[in-house]
């Protein structure tokens, strides 16, 4: 069962106004964003999640007090700010809407932080109390939230064995503001269940209310470690498979958390902090450690995070929506206390494994007791900023003339280095010598592999405008430089050679070869040894970047993802010669691979070959030359003109690779097929998805060993694997190494090419046999049809109603069996097998249709229908298929003589309106499953499973589970178990909207699915326009009266009644609505009389009227029986013209009189 994961930053109002917290970026820092009073407005409902930012005005200014009251943030007790944890349980609103809420008794449902405000009063009020809360004052408590000891126990599995007590959090309770309605926060709701709601009297505004929740709480320190461990995917799977919670969905609030934190720990990387000095309002200094934003990127991203900042991260612990904080506020108050914690806590473990920690008694006395010098006030300060006691002990002039001191520091930072117009510019270069470029001679033929210059690359030091970046001062340049400027294409360097020193020196306490470089008088560059310029490209040059400083990379490197060690899966290749001789002989499977070119790789298990490639960039490495790459030890090599990354630890995991698989083996088709379809992403999607890019995990059964960033053939293993099929994947398991791409060759290449619509697939003219004229589109559908025939792999007709589907099954029916036919003749009987009859399953109200078109269309198609009391059985049926080209059944036959249909032989098996078979758990559709594997006849043992084709217009109706069930007839196990389906697309499509599962689901049903409109002009254009109109209808006093009846009636029902109650008569309201609306006599049973007592019928007869002068004819539908009766007595009495009822109890003899009559 899956819940959803919260988090909010709290702040305890006397840490928060009066301590080391009360700033976060210090007293010099300013943003760009000026400070603006807010309130909390709620945004419009228009929009889908709570992560817009309508309402919330950019602020990171400087912090003040913030958040209301103490009375109002009393109930969370923990000593200064914290991160605090709650849960949201996911249960159907029907399961738990009737607990109660406390005192008064309000049923609730289930709200996500994440869902979008619909406006609402501010500060609303009821009955003279503030509304969302009980008469007694008391904020109701959220009927949906998670009990403690459960999330605590979920938070457990997160943990590592050194977290198992930190991160089990302390209780606590805090009040949130959620959308509410009718005293009850909202949850996800459909359209269909927001308009039963709105009809059971939900229909008041949404209003923000206090909310009651109770959750965990974690330190600032630890909350570091829990938030930068979640990705960015929205819905996650628990570590433990044991848990009562398998999924957790991570609300917007929490992901907001998660990406603050994250740009923290880049700050701390990037060394962008420094020693400050907060005054409070008592004249007290403390002590902190402060961000430091030098660079302007940093600045504009912590604006952006602001901007992006849910408006629920502001909805906690409020007496009122006036007393909101700033988005700014709270997150640079969050980023500084957790920048300050950090430091603090890393520099007293530091300190301890050293032996050195920090002081902990009073500055100034030693262990012994003995009294030292009075300490210096820097010294103290440092205490500070290490000690347990931020709070500096020292008397007010002292004090002050350090924040003097202080300020005046910081002041000359920025001016000297923020203030300027360029910037200390690092770029890495290779200096080649003729005495170090390569012997050609030296090297083996057939190598591309370069010896390696070393101690080559040097760090070169530029001074950088800001502005246009190509603009570059070396460093000998400036020091040869006397004067105070240097002017350049009309722009003027200020203090060069100071600034240019001032910023060596701050990056030399990020990188040693800067800081040895420092010890010559004019320093020019740095040289590097392999490993730095290694380290350089893979950290410090990054690092340098977010540190304010410009750093030009080699061009080879940002281009590095395609020059990394990888693993090139190839399909369809030719591994042995002599399984393609086996593959393309008499005994290979139907169709597979026929008239394709090139010829088919299959094996004779109708298996597809695939081999290994390891790759280095572009160019591929055979065993061989990984081993003498290898054998240099080097992160980085010369392959001709280009430098490659070889990264130390994807060398390891490639030898394990090689080691433990072998080097080509087989998988069936369908599977190759799935996998070349997950892997054929587009660059954009590839750059927004984060499993495009991950690492390609091991492929067995234990799953992904831990550590690893690799889950995406694991999950397409689960995908792909028919069950009870075994290890379809012979020797395929992979490495921890990136999967650079998925290519198939030869005719399998080509075929991927047309079912993904980027080659035209040949159209098939009308066959042999066929009375008639196929449109254009009809022949591309029989052409596609026959191509995936002609494969093996089943296939989904959706096109739209109207467009022919019946047709283009007839002409494909008759191309096959000619094919069959000329096979036979050119094969001494080797095609006989092709000759078995087709199998049709249709609705019953259809079998007619589908005789009379067989009949009109292919008349050469000898038929038998199976169908009624006096349908064939046993040894007479089995007979009687040696006799005829096609079978035509009824879904509910099919299903009763299922022992019977599955012993035979079929050639090709196809549902009409396959959308009979969506409900996977139902009997009719686990019958007709039974169809797909083939005959269970021994004598029959060894021919291929049926063709299976899937005619409907509506592949999907109401959920995606309804893909999947006409899926797992058309390819079984192709989409995977029915459960990880639910989880893999179901869960994040339906319940999440997320538009990355559904472009996965896309693009892994694509091949099968078949889907033109009526609509597309380039699909057909002779189709007259559908004129759709409106006809407005008033009702009659007698049905007003009925009308206004029945809603009170019901609506006096519904105020008495909860639960699964309240809803079954919502549903029955709607259902008499329809009646009424209808006829009276319809609503009350009555058989009469019908004339001037519905405004509806008075309207319809004159319509039919209007019809029949014209001589047209007109269908009328109505979805009710007894409506049908009444309707066909009063117009044949009223028009004198016969009228035909058909409807489900109609017998098949009767409906085929009647559509041949109409």
């Amino acid at each position: 069962m899956p819940f959803t994961f919260h988090a909010a930053w709290l702040t305890s109002g006397k840490h928060f106004e009066d301590g080391p917290e009360q700033y976060a970026f210090g007293a010099v820092h300013r943003s760009r964003a000026q400070k603006q009073d807010e309130v909390l407005t709620p945004p419009d409902t228009s929009a889908a999640n709570f992560t817009a930012t309508t309402g919330v005005q950019k602020d990171t200014t400087m912090l003040g007090p913030v958040g209301g009251s103490e009375h109002a943030r009393g109930s969370v007790r923990e000593s200064g700010p914290r991160l605090f944890l709650w849960g949201e349980n996911h249960e159907a609103p029907s399961v738990w809407e009737e607990r109660e809420l406390g005192e008064n008794g309000h049923p609730g449902r289930a709200v996500a932080s994440d869902a979008k405000l619909p406006p609402g009063p501010a500060d609303g009020t009821d009955g003279g109390r503030t509304v969302g809360t009980r008469s007694n004052g008391k904020i109701p408590s959220h009927p949906a939230q998670m009990p403690v000891g459960t999330l605590r126990q979920i938070l457990r599995q997160f943990a590592t064995a050194s977290e198992l007590t930190s991160l089990m959090g302390s209780p606590a309770t805090a009040s949130v503001w959620l959308p509410s309605q009718n005293g009850r926060p909202q949850t996800h709701l459909g359209s269909f269940q927001k308009g039963v709601n709105a009809l059971s009297g939900d229909s008041e505004p949404y209003q923000l209310q206090p909310w009651q929740v109770t959750g965990l709480t974690l330190d600032p320190f630890h909350t570091l470690a829990f938030l930068s461990r979640f990705t960015n995917e929205r819905l996650i799977e628990l570590p433990s498979s044991t848990s009562l919670f398998r999924h957790a969905r991570l609300g917007n609030d929490l992901l907001f958390w998660s990406h603050a934190a994250k740009f923290v720990l880049e700050l701390l990387a990037g060394q962008h902090f420094l020693p400050g000095l907060i005054p409070d309002s008592s004249g007290r200094f403390w002590a902190a450690w402060q961000p430091f934003l030098l660079e302007g990127s940093l600045r504009e991203r912590l604006e952006y995070l602001v901007e992006m900042m849910p408006p629920v991260c502001r909805a906690y612990e409020l007496d009122s929506l006036e007393d909101a904080p700033a988005a700014g506020a709270i997150v640079e108050q969050f980023i500084g206390v957790v920048i300050n914690r950090s430091i603090r806590e890393w520099s007293t473990v530091v300190g301890e494994e050293n032996g050195s920690g920090p002081a902990r008694g009073t500055a100034g006395i030693l262990s012994s007791g003995k009294r030292t010098a009075v300490p210096s006030s820097g010294s103290m300060w440092m205490d500070g900023l290490s000690g347990e006691d931020p709070l500096l002990q020292l008397p007010p002039q002292p004090a002050h003339q350090l924040y003097k001191r202080w300020i005046e520091w910081m002041e000359q930072l920025h001016s000297s280095v923020a203030d300027s117009n360029f910037q200390v510019a690092f770029a890495l270069e290779l200096q080649e010598e003729e005495d170090e470029r390569a012997d050609p001679d030296a090297v083996p033929a057939g190598s591309p592999l370069a010896p390696i210059p070393l101690n080559n690359w040097h760090l070169q030091y530029y001074l950088q405008d800001k502005d246009d970046p190509d603009l570059l001062i070396p460093a000998q340049r400036v020091w040869n430089q006397n004067g105070q400027s240097i002017r350049v294409d009309g722009r003027r360097f200020d203090q060069p050679q100071e600034r240019l020193l001032t910023g060596l020196g701050i990056a030399s306490r990020l990188f040693a070869p800067i800081r040895e470089s420092l010890r010559a008088p004019r320093p020019e560059r740095a040289i590097l040894t392999l490993e730095e310029t290694y380290l350089f490209l893979k950290e410090i040059g990054p690092l340098l970047e977010t540190s304010g400083f410009g750093v030009i990379m080699p061009e080879w490197w940002a281009a590095r993802s395609r020059s990394r060690l990888g693993l090139r899966l190839r399909l369809g290749g030719q591994a042995n010669p002599a399984r393609a001789d086996a593959a393309n002989g008499p005994g290979r499977p139907r169709g597979q691979g026929e008239g394709l070119g090139g010829g088919a790789s299959l094996n004779l298990r109708g298996l597809i070959h695939f081999r290994w490639e390891l790759t280095l960039g572009e160019q591929t490495l055979s065993r061989e030359e990984f081993e003498r790459l290898a054998q240099l030890g080097s992160p980085l090599v010369q392959l001709g003109e280009e430098w490659l990354e070889l990264d130390p630890g994807q060398v390891q995991a490639a030898r394990q690779f090689l080691d433990r698989n072998e080097p080509d083996g087989s998988m069936p088709l369908l599977q190759a097929v799935g996998l070349a379809q997950a892997f054929s992403r587009t660059d954009l999607e590839s750059e927004r998805e984060s499993w495009a890019t991950s690492q390609f995990d091991a492929l067995r059964p234990e799953g992904p060993p831990e550590g690893s960033n690799g889950q995406q053939l694991q999950e397409l293993r689960s995908v792909l694997e028919p069950p009870g099929e075994g290890d379809m994947t012979e020797g395929l398991s992979g490495p921890e190494l990136p999967l650079e791409a998925v290519v198939a060759d030869g005719w399998l290449g080509a075929a991927l090419e047309r079912l993904r619509g980027i080659e035209p697939v040949e159209d098939i003219q009308e066959p042999d046999g066929f009375v008639g004229k196929l449109r254009p589109y009809q022949r591309r559908g029989v052409g596609w049809l026959s191509f995936l025939r002609q494969l093996g792999l089943g296939a989904c007709l959706a096109d739209d109603m109207g467009l022919g589907k019946t047709i283009q099954a007839i002409a494909l029916l008759l191309h096959s069996r000619r094919l069959a036919e000329e096979r036979g003749q050119s094969s001494n009987g080797h095609g006989e097998e092709q000759m078995r009859p087709a199998l049709l399953i249709c609705p019953t109200s259809v079998v007619a249709n589908w005789r009379h078109e067989i009949e009109r269309f292919a008349p050469g198609l000898r038929l038998l229908l199976h169908h009624g009391s006096g349908r064939l059985s046993g040894d007479a049926f089995r007979s009687a298929l040696s006799q005829h080209d096609m079978v035509i059944t009824s879904f509910g036959i099919a299903r009763r003589d299922i022992d019977m249909l599955e012993t035979q032989a079929w050639g090709d098996l196809i549902l009409d309106e396959a959308q009979n078979i969506k409900n996977p758990s139902a009997k009719q559709t686990q019958a007709i499953r039974r169809l797909t594997g083939g005959p269970k006849t021994q004598n029959e043992i060894d021919s291929s499973p049926p063709f299976r084709v899937a005619l409907t217009g509506t592949p999907v109706e109401n959920r995606l589970l309804e893909l999947w069930s006409i899926m797992e007839f058309l390819n079984p196990g192709y989409l995977g178990k029915r459960e990880h389906f639910r989880q893999q697309f179901v869960l994040p499509v339906e319940r999440y909207n997320d538009e990355f599962a559904a472009a996965d689901l896309r693009r892994l049903v694509q091949p099968f699915l078949l889907r033109r409109l009526k609509t597309d002009p380039t699909i057909i254009s002779d189709l007259p326009e559908k004129n759709e109109m409106v006809v407005y209808c008033s009702l009659s006093k007698e049905q007003e009266t009925l009308y206004t009846h029945v809603i009170e009636e019901t609506m006096d029902r519904v105020d008495r009644s909860e639960g699964v109650q309240r809803r079954g008569l919502v549903l029955g309201l709607l259902l008499k609505l329809k009646q009424v609306t209808n006829h009276p006599a319809h609503y009350l049973g009555e058989k009469g009389p019908l004339e001037e007592r519905s405004g509806k019928l008075s309207r319809l007869t004159e319509m039919l009227e209007e019809a029949l002068a014209v001589g047209d004819r007109a269908l009328v539908f109505t979805q009710f029986v007894e409506m049908g009766h009444l309707l066909r007595r009063h117009l044949m009495e009223n028009l004198g013209r016969e009228a035909l009822f058909l409807h489900g109890g109609t017998p098949a003899a009767r409906r085929e009189q009647m559509v041949r009559s109409f």
